[in-house]
């Protein structure tokens, strides 16, 4: 019965695989994927976004090479997930809460798309793996051995929370927050020993490199406080709540009330643990809730899922497991197969079908002037350069134009239109 069990969560681990690599190249291109793709964002620590691009300059910067790269990340989280459930549960409890990170709805979701979230969440769990390792082969060592050379485990994995910290900093900015809170955490708890803690030492200098970033890129934070408090911050507070809670239930269902009830046994996992959750709403709350990417790092939730789960009968926690993925497979099954598939893939893929034929209308043209909120993601598909803003002073201006129906414009007198179809016109005046 036990081997028949293990077989069972190894092959839900293998559906959640499956379904990260099902309908990657469905839905068009999003602005905040491109952004990553083509490595433009002045908000963003670089990291991510020069993986991407390094590995787009190799197999070329097609939509399905930009996600793959996001998919290989959200793959390789699985096995780090199982490392990681190691530290808290024995083998067969730790391949449970595997099977349900694997299950987790929102990390497949954006292991299929472009979005930095899903390399911070990677980042992050290491980050936390290696915190927990290195902390603890800190303080195994005897008083025999205080004074001598760190061991080589020890080393390692002190070397390893280093980088791992460094590159959730850098994989984008709130990456920092997280290594951050750690570092007060150990404050709290080692109070005036902080000084002679080697974890905390380590945690410190991981920290210079983004500061240094920040430093000499304040294009960084002059992008987080454009936005004052209406996309960042604390305005809003109801409103904001609301939104977060919205999005979450809205991706999670069946999940979030399991995570909900398993809240109660979260006291059973360390306080780092507790610190990565309170970054997660941290960062979802303060950064714009109503982003549904933020949500991918809920995938720290199966561990006290997997703890709810492992109190339970086996019958009931045998018909809780099908039940989740049951959940998983009715919105992010195949979307021809899912009745409640999300909306990117219920919506129309226009610019995945019309895009060479509108790059053959403008073949012969530099620039195009776009007329309405057109968000990056034309930048991806159209050769021309372009140029973009709803309230752009068109008067005497002459060239092509892209007027986008969607957002109510009206259109500008005097044009020669040279293609229409329900989303856009093409015009052109000279």
């Amino acid at each position: 019965m036990r081997i028949r069990s293990d077989i069972f969560l190894w092959l839900l681990i293998l559906l959640g695989i499956i379904l990260r690599m099902t309908d990657v190249g469905l839905p068009d291109m999003l602005t905040d994927e491109v952004q990553l793709a083509l490595g433009k964002s002045a908000a963003w620590t670089p990291l991510a976004m020069q993986m991407i691009v390094a590995v787009q300059s190799i197999f070329g910067f097609e939509t399905i090479v930009a996600r793959g790269v996001s998919v290989a990340m959200g793959i390789a989280t699985i096995p780090l997930f199982y490392v990681l459930a190691r530290n808290f549960f024995e083998k067969r409890s730790a391949l449970l809460a595997t099977a349900i990170a694997a299950l987790f709805p929102s990390h497949i979701l954006f292991s299929r798309l472009a979005y930095p979230s899903i390399y911070l969440c990677f980042a992050w769990l290491l980050t936390l793996l290696c915190y927990i390792k290195a902390n603890e082969s800190v303080n195994r060592r005897g008083p025999a051995e205080a004074a001598a050379k760190v061991e080589t485990g020890a080393f390692m994995w002190l070397i390893g929370l280093f980088i791992a910290s460094v590159a959730a900093s850098f994989m984008k900015s709130q990456g920092l927050v997280f290594p951050v809170l750690l570092l007060f955490g150990l404050l709290i708890e080692k109070r005036k020993a902080i000084v002679r803690d080697e974890v905390a030492w380590i945690l410190l200098l991981s920290l210079i490199p983004v500061g240094l970033f920040f430093l000499t890129h304040p294009g960084v934070l002059a992008t987080v406080l454009l936005y004052g408090g209406n996309m960042y911050g604390l305005s809003g507070f109801v409103q904001r709540i609301s939104e977060l809670v919205f999005t979450w239930w809205h991706l999670l269902t069946l999940f979030a009330i399991f995570s909900l009830i398993s809240l109660r046994w979260f006291r059973a996992l360390p306080w780092p643990v507790w610190t990565l959750l309170a970054t997660i709403i941290l960062t979802g709350f303060l950064l714009g809730p109503a982003h549904e990417y933020y949500s991918t790092h809920l995938i720290l939730l199966a561990l006290p899922i997997a703890v709810l789960l492992m109190r339970l009968t086996p019958t009931l926690r045998t018909l809780s497991i099908i039940s989740l993925t049951i959940t998983t497979f009715l919105f992010l099954g195949p979307h021809t197969l899912a009745p409640f598939a999300h909306h990117l893939y219920t919506n129309d893929p226009y610019w995945n079908t019309h895009t060479n034929k509108i790059n053959e209308i403008l073949k012969n043209t530099e620039e195009v002037y776009v007329l309405g909120y057109p968000g990056h993601h034309l930048r991806w598909y159209l050769e021309p350069r372009l140029h973009v803003g709803r309230f752009m002073n068109l008067e005497g201006v002459n060239g092509t134009f892209i007027i986008l129906k969607k957002d109510k414009l009206p259109d500008p007198p005097k044009m020669k239109v040279l293609y229409e179809d329900a989303r856009i016109v093409i015009a052109e005046r000279s």
